[in-house]
């Protein structure tokens, strides 16, 4: 994972005039939180989650389900229509964001 992420941070660099965002800009500080245990990595996110402004009321996470699946859980009933989750657009990859990306905008162009 690590490995990856620089090469993708290499190739944003790479070319000319890309600058990675400014939450990648210390990509060192990031990936050298590595966690130590499965728990430190489900604490590492949620906190990711909360410090950028996502907001889940009725979902926790992490929730062990059988054969060893990890995802979300209600943790209270969802209404109809009612919102679960609250993710500010700056996290969103919309269309229209993908679109303008100077490296993945030609391909679903």
């Amino acid at each position: 994972m690590q490995d990856k992420i620089y090469s993708n941070l290499q190739v944003l660099q790479s070319k000319k005039g890309m600058v990675p965002p400014p939450e990648l800009k210390n990509i060192d500080n990031i990936i050298s939180e590595e966690p130590s245990t499965q728990e430190d990595k489900f604490e590492m996110f949620n906190k990711w989650c909360r410090d950028q402004g996502i907001y889940l009321p009725k979902l926790e996470y992490p929730a062990f389900f059988e054969g060893g699946l990890i995802g979300l859980k209600c943790t209270a009933d969802i209404n109809h229509r009612e919102a679960f989750a609250y993710v500010p657009y700056k996290l969103l990859m919309t269309v229209g964001k993908a679109m303008s990306h100077p490296i993945i905008g030609h391909i679903i162009s």
